[in-house]
Parts: C-alpha cells; structure tokens; sequence
C-alpha cells in the first residue's frame, strides 16, 4: 500500500468518532487530499481520498457536513455521470 492509502486507511475510522471536532479533521484531511488530487484522471487516487460514504446521511454538523460536501464535489466534478447523480 502506499503511504496515502495508509493515511486514508486509518483516518477513515476517525469520520464516524463521537467528537465532532475529531470528525472535523478526518474530514478536512479527506478534503485536503480530495483538493490535491481533484485533477488527476486516476480513479484509483480519488477513491482513496473519499470518506466512508455512509458516514454522510448520519452527519450532524454542519462545518462537518459541509467538508464531506466539498471532498466530494472536488472528487466528481470532471466526472459527467457522477455530476448527474449529485444533481438528481
């Protein structure tokens, strides 16, 4: 594995922690990472930066749902059928 499918492993359990603002920054590094790859036509990279998308519905937040917002419009938006999905 490499180094950021490690990170995103294990920040991943962090998403879904009790304490919003543990939450805040597993999903800001998801962010980070989304921004970073967001032009890359690797999917394989872009997966790895996406949150468990579960974790989305559930999410109380608003700062934190907002970051799960933002992770995901920079993962699609050159994507024409998951900008679809996110419009309907």
């Amino acid at each position: 594995k490499t180094r950021r499918e490690k990170v995103m492993n294990s920040a991943s359990q962090y998403v879904y922690n009790a304490d919003k603002n543990v939450r805040a920054a597993a999903t800001s590094l998801f962010l980070n990472y989304s921004v970073m790859v967001a032009l890359t036509l690797i999917l394989k990279e872009r997966l790895d930066c996406w949150m468990p998308s579960e974790a989305i519905p559930a999410e109380k937040d608003l700062e934190v749902m907002y970051r799960m917002a933002l992770t995901l419009g920079n993962l699609c938006h050159t994507n024409s059928d998951t900008m679809q999905m996110v419009k309907d």
